[in-house]
């Protein structure tokens, strides 16, 4: 959307949540030791907490993708229709474009010249030649993919996490909850509109900074800045990988546990950020948060 953030209610049934969270450990009371568990079943998970009490555990090219991959499909179109599955290069674009010029007009001016030996007046003889002769660039293209999936476990009191982005790039993170995530029990903080303010595949200069700003602004205002989305087990949260988000604290005595899924495209692979901008989203979004509760309160 053009909010940046998505929420599907019900995109996975209890049997499915169930059978996950019993595959994945999740049913145990700590996070510590849901991995220990998974770790003692594969060594291969990578285990880190990059906040207090919050734990994710790496699931890609483990024992444990198989067992997560196909639940993908509750999710896929949305994927695809926000992201598309390919993406051609401009050159390949312009490549295909002059071939069907060349099949649609009697005398193509921009056509390659023909061999000695061969029909020089056969229009499909010189789009042949341009297919078998393309530019460089013609067969690369961008791909999406599956950049990452993590198990996430929330502990009791566990703390807030900084704002932060996923990519600096454009890209997209699905976020499966796997048990109940509302203001209380920690969920997903989001600034819906943020990713505007990292226009895809341009240089942050001073004026387009200063656009996004406004429009960000403008957008802010009907928004209120930022939003906590409630999750039901089984539900799923889908946002721009360049929104400003983070994870809030879990007030309850019970662990909070999902299931985190990353799409983008191999040209740009997470985080595509540099230490400069992670300060930047963490200060800045501090402060935007800051001051949509002093509007809110107004």
């Amino acid at each position: 959307t053009e909010r940046g953030v998505v929420r599907i209610r019900g995109a996975l049934g209890p049997d499915d949540v169930a059978y996950l969270k019993k595959a994945l450990y999740l049913e145990r009371s700590l996070a510590r030791e849901a991995g220990e568990q998974m770790q003692a079943y594969d060594p291969n998970v990578h285990a880190v907490r990059p906040t207090s009490g919050r734990l994710h555990c790496v699931l890609r090219a483990t024992r444990y993708e198989a067992a997560v991959v196909p639940f993908q499909r509750a999710w896929m179109p949305v994927v695809f229709g926000g992201m598309g599955g390919e993406n051609f290069t401009s050159t390949a674009v312009d490549f295909a474009a002059r071939v069907r010029r060349m099949k649609a007009t009697s005398t193509p001016a921009d056509a390659p010249q023909a061999s000695s030996g061969s029909d020089d007046g056969g229009r499909d003889d010189l789009a042949g030649q341009m297919l078998r002769n393309p530019p460089e660039g013609v067969g690369r293209s961008r791909r999406l993919y599956c950049s990452e999936i993590q198990a996430v476990i929330a502990d009791p009191l566990c703390d807030t996490q900084y704002w932060h982005i996923d990519n600096r790039a454009r890209g997209l993170t699905v976020v499966l909850a796997l048990s109940e995530a509302s203001k209380e029990a920690g969920c997903t903080e989001v600034m819906p509109n943020s990713h505007q303010l990292l226009p895809d595949g341009e240089t942050a200069g001073v004026f387009s900074t200063l656009r996004a700003l406004k429009r960000f602004y403008g957008d802010a205002q009907r928004t209120e800045g930022t939003v906590l989305f409630d999750l039901k087990a089984g539900d799923c949260l889908i946002y721009d990988s360049r929104c400003f988000h983070r994870g809030t604290r879990n007030n309850t005595w019970l662990a909070q546990s999902s299931i985190i899924f990353r799409y983008d495209f191999e040209d740009t692979p997470p985080p595509g950020t540099t230490m400069m901008l992670s300060r930047f989203v963490k200060e800045g979004g501090a402060l935007l948060a800051a001051l949509a509760d002093v509007y809110r309160s107004l």
